[in-house]
Order: structure tokens, then C-alpha cells, then sequence
């Protein structure tokens, strides 16, 4: 008994230890939440939609659309040590911009990610405007209205301070910049890097969310809670730039970065070699393409059982241009009792007859019935004069003979006289007969087109 009791003490024990659990970010206060049907709310890690780490020259074909002004260099790529320094010079006015060319969305309930390592000077000059993260430009950005649409992180000339802003576009030609935190240590919150080393910028992006982090995930300087502080349009390129105002040049340098996706919005196809050059699907009136829409090569595995084959039965083959083709594709028509009609701008099979024969109604010519507007065949206007005319008779026996040696320019008749007693057989040396083309009394043929006369026979 007492052993039973025991047990009963312990359980009992065991069922009043049971509590709820709190999941607490390390290093900071943030706790996991349970959804009203009792799961826990979890975040899919990004799907790389872009990536750089600036150990090759910069693919400006399909990548990086690099520019500068006013006295500004262009982005300078530095292979060996896997970063780009972006200059504006040292005149007010002058630029460099680094942008990719393919744009990304950020799209409900996901997030858009993005991650860059940026290392500045010490201390921050105070001449200079600088900004990375996602964001759209004027084609020439200018000091005052560095971003149009976009979000990440700034320092303002003149304060030497790092902000998270926003900006809110207006018409495409000028910009709201909104303050979502200020990081410096005299009046913001401490989390400005006060170092010449790398540090690495992260960003979680949506229309009525965001969050901002420096060095670690875990480390979040800032955040948006609102649409009221997004930008107006949530779709950018990724933008890292320089605007200088003043003698000391504010550059900086970007040693990596990536772009990604937490929604898994779409299946994607894409190179293998090159994550961000993916196929475009457009609606069917969409048919232009433009940057950002590569070709979709498609190829059949040798092992493919649905390859496309000949009439051979085996693949398709046949030189670049001309030549003979071993294998070729045999064109299926359909056949129907009557025609169809067809409307502008209609698709339409091959049409064949009940023998399989590729089916031409000769009754239209070039989609219209033939008619003296529309004639099968057009009549020469060209004139002959009387002079050019040649004439003649010969007499026809019993055996062939060639009409008389007259050269020809142009076709010739030949008619059967219309008190002929017998019908008169026209063709080539050999004629009879039974072989030649009557003429009875009266009769005659027009269109023979021959050199000379005498290619012409007779008999009767």
C-alpha cells in the first residue's frame, strides 16, 4: 500500500508540474505565436531569387545596369577582393549607382528579403548621401531626390547619422522620405555601426511589414507595423548609390548580397547557373518582351518517349539551310465536307479532300472570289502593231510536214481552214494520226510557244 501510494503521489506531482511554454528570441523579447486554430506560426526561410558576391566582372547584360554623373565613377568591381566601391566624386551633383536590372515584388503574406554587407568610413562624412536596399530612381538620380519608391538603409549629408527610411513616390518624379528609425547613438536608438569594418544589413519587406536588422536576424533595429510607411509602389529593382553634395567623397563598399523570397509565390524556371534568369509568363495579349523576360530554351532528353520524331519514326533531322533531310515531318490536313469560314484573325488547320489531297479552292484568289475586279489571270495591255504580225497557210497531205522556218517573239495560233474536207493533226517532228492534236474544220489552237514554226508538224 504504501508503494501505491507513492506512485499516486508522483503522478499527481507529474500533472500539476505541466505549464504552458513561452519560445523567446535569443536576444531579444520577441515570443512565438500560436494562430487561432492552435498552431504555431512559423516563417519559411527565403527562396534566393538574386545573388552577388563580386568576384567576376559584372554581368551588365543581364544583371547590373551601372551608371554615374556629375564627376561621379562608375561602380568599380574588385575581383580579388570580392567587393565594389561605389564613388561620387568630390563635386556636388555627382553620382554612382549600382542597380540590377531584374525587379522584385514584395508580395502579401511573404516577405521580400534582402541582405548586403556594407563597410563605411570613420567618422561618417558629412557631404554625402548614402543609400542600399530595394528602391526605384530617376534614370539620373540627384542628391535631393536620391530614391523614389523604396526602403532600406541612408545616411543624409550634412548629419552623419544612419536612418531606416522609406520612400513614398509621387508621379515618378518626386519622393517622400519617410523616418522609420533613427539608428545613430546622440538621438536614436544606438545601433549605428561605429567602425570601418563590414557589417551585414537585413531587411524583411511587405506592404504592411517590416523589419530591419544589422550583424544578426536576431538583432532587429527597426520596424514598420503599418502600410502607412511603406512605399507606394512594392515593386523595386535593388539599388545601392552614392550622391555627393560636397568636397569629401562619400564612398562606400559592398562586399555580397541576396535577394530573397519567404512567400514560394510561384514555381519558377530558371537557370541552373544563374538563380535570377528565370522564364516570363505573360497573359497571351502581352507578347513583347523586355528586360527581365529571358527566352525559355527548351530541349528534349535524348531518353525522352515523347520526343518529336519523322515520318521515319525517328528523331527529326535536316541541315541549317537546304540540303537533304533523311527524316522529315509529315503535315496532317483535315477533312470536311465543306469549307469553313474563317474571321479575321481566326486560326485554321490544313484542309485536305476525301483522297487526302491537300485541298485549293480555285474559285478565290488571295482570300477573295474571283471576279473581273479579282481576275484569275490579268490581261496584258502591251499593243502590237499590224508589222509584227506574221501569217501564212500550208498545205497539209498525207504526211507530216513542218509549218513554214518563220522565228517567233511571241506565241502562235494555228487554224484549220473552215472548208477543210478532213481534220488536220498538229504536234511535234513524228506526228500522226493517232498521236496529234486535232483541228477540225474551222478549228483552232493559240499559246504555242515555240522558237520557230518549222518545230511545229501537221498532217492529215
Amino acid at each position: 500500500m504504501k508503494r501505491l501510494g507513492l506512485l499516486l503521489t508522483l503522478l499527481s506531482m507529474c500533472a500539476v508540474a505541466q505549464q504552458p511554454i513561452n519560445i523567446i528570441g535569443p536576444g531579444n523579447s520577441y515570443t512565438a505565436s500560436v494562430s487561432p486554430d492552435g498552431q504555431q506560426r512559423v516563417w519559411q526561410d527565403p527562396r534566393q531569387l538574386f545573388t552577388e558576391d563580386f568576384s567576376s566582372t559584372p554581368d551588365v547584360a543581364v544583371k547590373w545596369n551601372l551608371t554615374h554623373g556629375g564627376g561621379g565613377s562608375s561602380p568599380t568591381w574588385s575581383a580579388d577582393s570580392g567587393l565594389v566601391s561605389i564613388t561620387p566624386g568630390t563635386s556636388a551633383g555627382g553620382f554612382s549607382m549600382a542597380q540590377t536590372i531584374f525587379t522584385f515584388r514584395a508580395t502579401d503574406p511573404g516577405f521580400l528579403y534582402f541582405n548586403i554587407r556594407v563597410k563605411l568610413e570613420s567618422p561618417i562624412s558629412s557631404t554625402a548621401y548614402r543609400f542600399w536596399g530595394m528602391g526605384t530612381t530617376l534614370a539620373t538620380p540627384t542628391f535631393a531626390i536620391p530614391v523614389l519608391d523604396g526602403c532600406g538603409f541612408d545616411i543624409p549629408a550634412s548629419q552623419s547619422k544612419m536612418f531606416v527610411v522609406c520612400y513614398q513616390g509621387s508621379g515618378g518624379t518626386t519622393s517622400t522620405r519617410v523616418v522609420i528609425q533613427d539608428l545613430s547613438s546622440a538621438t536614436g536608438n544606438n545601433k549605428q555601426p561605429a567602425d570601418t569594418l563590414f557589417h551585414k544589413y537585413f531587411t524583411w519587406l511587405r506592404g504592411d511589414l517590416a523589419y530591419f536588422a544589422i550583424d544578426t536576424k536576431d538583432n532587429i533595429v527597426a520596424t514598420y507595423t503599418t502600410d502607412l510607411n511603406a512605399p507606394n509602389q512594392m515593386t523595386f529593382p535593388l539599388t545601392i548609390i552614392s550622391a555627393q553634395n560636397g568636397a569629401t567623397a562619400g564612398t562606400f563598399q559592398v562586399h555580397g548580397l541576396s535577394v530573397g523570397d519567404t512567400g514560394a509565390n510561384e514555381a519558377r524556371i530558371c537557370d541552373p547557373t544563374n538563380s535570377y534568369v528565370c522564364a516570363a509568363v505573360k497573359p497571351a495579349f502581352a507578347a513583347s518582351a523586355g528586360v527581365g523576360d529571358p527566352a525559355l530554351v527548351v530541349t528534349l532528353s535524348p531518353w525522352s518517349l515523347n520526343r518529336i520524331v519523322g515520318v521515319g519514326g525517328a528523331t527529326l533531322d535536316g541541315p541549317a539551310s537546304g540540303g537533304a533531310v533523311a527524316n522529315g515531318i509529315g503535315i496532317l490536313g483535315q477533312f470536311s465536307s465543306s469549307l469553313p469560314t474563317f474571321a479575321a484573325g481566326n486560326s485554321g488547320g490544313i484542309q485536305i479532300d476525301a483522297k487526302g489531297q491537300l485541298l485549293v479552292d480555285l474559285n478565290y484568289i488571295s482570300g477573295a472570289a474571283i471576279s473581273a475586279a479579282n481576275p484569275l489571270f490579268s490581261s496584258s495591255t502591251a499593243t502590237l502593231s499590224a508589222s509584227a504580225i506574221i501569217t501564212g497557210q500550208q498545205a497539209v497531205t498525207a504526211s507530216a510536214v513542218a509549218l513554214p522556218t518563220t522565228t517567233l517573239s511571241r506565241p502562235a495560233c494555228v487554224v484549220a481552214l473552215a472548208g477543210n474536207s478532213l481534220t488536220v493533226y498538229i504536234g511535234p517532228s513524228g506526228v500522226t494520226t493517232a498521236n496529234g492534236f486535232p483541228l477540225s474544220a474551222g478549228a483552232s489552237v493559240c499559246g504555242l510557244s515555240v522558237a520557230n514554226l518549222n518545230q511545229i508538224f501537221v498532217i492529215a
